[in-house]
């Protein structure tokens, strides 16, 4: 009992002050994390980037992910993520939190996101329930399987996506004074193309919202991915610049979906 007594009183690791040390913690505290690690962690998150100008979408790179980090989602220990290119981006959507949440958690990606997909069917673990359980706040997280196909440069391709959303209530007093979206996905077998010439087999994202003002989500997102199409791939840094630009549009269309009132 005393050791038991013991570890429940541990003091918990402080989060790191950095913004490539806070990627990789929310990437591994997305689950298993207590409310209280993630609510530090994006404290130390909004004070990383107080001095950014977030409109202009601050970017950098990103330290490898670990074989340890990807073995929390169940990859295999025959991957090497030192393979990948890590990389963030950092904005703000004219969105409440709610807004933001409901777009993360729907299934018709394929109709919010225009020309994003050819084909795309999400699942929730658990079903329907699931769904009801974390909106009604009786699950701090939700999961789900999406099957898609997309086309990169011409080449049709099909993946499988895992998602995790986890809701982490006010941070309270001294915290960002909102509650937070913590959002894990990752590819857990490579993509298969039509074109043998293309790659995409590795593919780990986490992303962190929350409402620093009423209708302004701050919105960090951070990948590790490898990829490549004939002599180019996520080695070249114009691709990576590439895959950034393209969350740019994808952050557009998320505040257009707000502003239209989704």
């Amino acid at each position: 009992m005393a050791a038991v007594l013991g570890a429940a009183c541990a003091p918990l690791e402080p989060a790191p002050s950095d913004l490539d040390g806070l990627f990789h913690y929310f990437w591994q505290k997305a689950e298993a994390g207590t409310d209280a690690e993630l609510a530090e962690a994006t404290t130390n998150a909004s004070a990383a980037i107080a001095a950014s100008d977030l409109e202009a979408g601050p970017e950098g790179s990103l330290t490898d992910i670990t074989r340890d980090e990807i073995a929390l989602v169940g990859m295999s220990p025959a991957v090497e993520p030192s393979l990948t290119a890590g990389m963030y981006l950092a904005g703000l959507l004219p969105c409440s939190l709610d807004q933001v949440e409901r777009i993360v958690y729907a299934l018709d990606q394929d109709a919010l996101y225009d020309d994003a997909y050819e084909t795309y069917q999400r699942g929730y673990d658990g079903g329907d329930a699931a769904l009801d359980a974390y909106v009604d706040r009786e699950s701090a997280t939700l999961a789900w399987t999406s099957t898609i196909g997309s086309t990169l440069l011409g080449a049709e391709f099909d993946q499988v996506v895992r998602g995790l959303l986890r809701y982490v209530p006010d941070a309270g007093e001294g915290g960002v004074g909102s509650p937070v979206l913590v959002a894990r996905y990752h590819m857990p077998s490579p993509a298969e193309f039509d074109d043998g010439s293309f790659f995409f087999d590795q593919d780990y994202q986490v992303e962190v919202y929350w409402e620093r003002r009423p209708g302004e989500v701050v919105h960090l997102y951070g990948l590790w991915r490898r990829m490549g199409f004939g002599s180019l791939s996520t080695d070249d840094e114009g691709i990576v610049s590439l895959i950034l630009d393209g969350l740019r549009d994808w952050d557009e269309q998320t505040a257009a979906l707000c502003e239209g009132g989704y």
